[in-house]
């Protein structure tokens, strides 16, 4: 996935490719709706419903998650 032209990465980040909150969108909207995964019962809707703000953090977690492996 090429970078935007003018995009700088942190030293940190060289080697890792920032998720970004489109991508986290796109992986929400593909989700199949009305499924529970987990034991707190979140399911897509709600994740839906939070929006960009969330996908926002989300990309910024997943990113320093990878960052840090």
């Amino acid at each position: 996935m090429p970078l935007a032209p003018g995009r700088m990465l942190t030293p940190r980040l060289e080697n890792t490719l920032p998720f970004t909150p489109s991508e986290v969108r796109h992986a929400v909207e593909s989700m199949p709706s009305g499924k529970c995964s987990t034991k707190d019962k979140l399911v897509e809707e709600d994740v839906k419903a939070c929006g960009h703000p969330l996908y926002v953090a989300l990309a910024r977690r997943f990113t320093r998650h990878v960052e840090e492996s």
